[in-house]
């Protein structure tokens, strides 16, 4: 994790890329089942490029994952992603993002969504 972060936050075009390859990596090692944080880094990693459609699709890989819970840090990275994108649709998708958040909440009683 100290060294995805280490590349989320760098200034490094292919931080994200760089990202990804980590957690790739720790998918395809036996046993070991990247966390939400991890997955937090990635979407970081995006949020702060502006790159909000693939700091979403992250967002996804998170909610699909059988055992994993998006968190706040995961909705409101992909929030500020749309917001430092030059997105049309990027009031709508926070909008739409809320919206989800809240509604995962409710579902799963999971305070660390809220």
């Amino acid at each position: 994790g100290i060294v995805m972060n280490a590349w989320s936050k760098s200034q490094a075009d292919h931080g994200p890329e760089r990202c990804k390859e980590l957690l790739d990596e720790t998918k395809t090692n036996k046993g070991v089942a990247p966390n939400v944080v991890l997955y937090n880094i990635l979407i970081d990693a995006y949020a702060r490029r502006g790159q909000a459609r693939e700091a979403e699709n992250v967002l996804r890989e998170i909610v699909d994952a059988p055992g994993l819970e998006p968190d706040n840090h995961s909705f409101n990275n992909v929030m500020n992603a749309w917001y430092k994108s030059d997105a049309e649709d990027a009031h709508t998708r926070c909008k739409e993002l809320l919206s989800e958040m809240s509604r995962l909440a409710t579902l799963s009683n999971n305070t660390e969504v809220a």
